[in-house]
Parts: structure tokens; sequence; C-alpha cells
């Protein structure tokens, strides 16, 4: 009987987690393409605190973060690969940005900048 009601919890969680998230998203869409929220910077913020609510509810829900022998060991893991995407996702925009910028001269402009810096020298 134990394994039935544990099962009866699993997928009651599953459910209210997709819910939840469905939700969610739902609202972030509606509010997005009906234009609720005029200003663009309100907008913006609306949308992020809603993926920072959904990321909880994912968490929780999904990946069961806060059960187990040793959940701070999970949570550990969570934040070592955050910390890991975010200097991935940081470090390849600054990469572009700066590539954008130094390349995204016209010819004659490029011919230019490198005389000035030919006359430079080592």
């Amino acid at each position: 009987m134990k394994k039935a009601d544990t099962y009866t919890k699993t997928v009651l969680t599953y459910c209210i987690g997709a819910v939840v998230s469905s939700l969610l998203t739902v609202i972030a869409y509606l509010v997005v393409v009906n234009g609720v929220i005029f200003e663009a910077v309100w907008v913006l913020a609306f949308v992020m605190t809603l993926a920072v609510v959904q990321l909880i509810a994912q968490l929780y829900f999904f990946l069961h973060i806060t059960e187990g022998e040793k959940p701070r060991w999970r949570l550990h893991a969570l934040w070592f690969s955050a910390a890991m995407i975010l200097i991935i996702v940081v470090g390849s925009i600054w990469i572009m940005k700066n590539l954008d910028y130094n390349m995204g001269m016209s010819p004659e402009q490029m011919h230019k900048y490198m005389l000035e810096e030919n006359k430079k020298g080592f």
C-alpha cells in the first residue's frame, strides 16, 4: 500500500508542476502578444520574473531538488552548473560583441585602421 501512495504523490506532483509551468508560460505569452504592458523595460522585467518563478517551480516539481538524503549536494551541483552556463553565455556574448565591433568596419575603414596600426609597429 505504501508504494501506491508514493506513486500517487509523485504523479500528483508532476501534474501540479506541469499545470503551473504551463500557466506561467501562457501568462508570459499573453502579456507579450496582447501588449498589456506598454513599456518594453517593464515587459522584460515581468517576463524575466515569470521565468525565475518557472525555474523554481521546475526545480521543485520535476527535479525534486529539495528531496533526498543529501539535497545540499544537489544544490551545490546546480549552482556550479548555473555558474558554468553563465560564464559560457556571457563570455560568448562578450566575444561576439567584440568581434562585431572590430570586424564591423567598411573595407575603407579597415584599410585606414590597418595603416594606422602598421605605423605603430610592434
